[in-house]
């Protein structure tokens, strides 16, 4: 007679791919938790001035941002960063149509390094550097 063969577990090549992905998933995600406060400061500062942009084109008026060493102002509202965290003085605003009043580049700085800002003229586009 012949004897049939029961596999119940996982061969080595299939234990191998399997630990493979798993390290390949917590190298990404161990990556996207290292990210300074700095960064993650900026990535804020910067969908601030998006949504000051927003606010100027939907309410079809000019919005001030005026940022600091220590604090930013927002069509007025007040906004403190934290105190790990020094900045430019920077001053623009933002048209009825959205549009930027002037090009800029904002460079901000904490114990671990310097990230900057730029703003484009005209469509007052915003990224990070």
């Amino acid at each position: 007679m012949d004897r049939q063969v029961h596999s119940n577990g996982f061969t080595m090549i299939e234990s191998l791919i399997v630990l493979l992905i798993v390290c390949v998933l917590s190298i990404g995600i161990s990556q996207n938790q290292n990210q300074s406060n700095l960064t993650i400061f900026m990535e804020k500062l910067m969908s601030y001035c998006v949504s000051m942009q927003e606010k100027a084109f939907i309410e079809k008026r000019e919005i001030r941002v005026e940022i600091y060493e220590d604090h930013a102002l927002f069509d007025g509202k007040y906004y403190e960063f934290d105190e790990s965290i020094a900045c430019e003085t920077l001053s623009f605003h933002y048209n009825a149509k959205g549009n930027i009043s002037k090009a800029n580049t904002l460079e901000c700085h904490d114990q671990q390094g310097t990230k900057k800002l730029i703003f484009q003229l005209g469509s007052g586009r915003v990224r990070i550097d």
